[in-house]
């Protein structure tokens, strides 16, 4: 599945897919950040919805072409997102940032 990003507004600037019945879904989501659009972190994007609800294969699924994402199940089964997360250089960069705060503050 390839998925572009390129915006807030669902099927309009990113796609969505929506499915009257159930899906199974599994493999590989590519997704590419378009028109120079750059989410904040913890910025969400329901990419599918399935009335009878969503399953991930036995495969599982993966994400690639861009690592600030994670994929998350709505607790009802029926939707599933996409999640920006901080990149785990950026993440540790912070970290170290706020400790050396801390330390000068004492």
């Amino acid at each position: 599945m390839i998925l572009q990003i390129g915006g807030y507004q669902k099927g309009t600037d990113y796609d969505f897919l929506s499915i009257a019945g159930s899906a199974i879904i599994e493999g590989i989501i590519d997704i590419s950040l378009i028109n120079g659009f750059m989410p904040d972190w913890g910025d969400t994007f329901d990419i599918m919805t399935a009335e009878l609800g969503i399953q991930i294969g036995s495969a599982g699924l993966q994400l690639q072409g861009c690592d600030m994402f994670t994929f998350i199940l709505s607790e009802d089964g029926k939707t599933l997102s996409l999640q920006t997360v901080p990149e785990p250089a950026s993440f540790l960069f912070l970290t170290l940032g706020l400790l050396v705060l801390r330390k000068f503050n004492k």
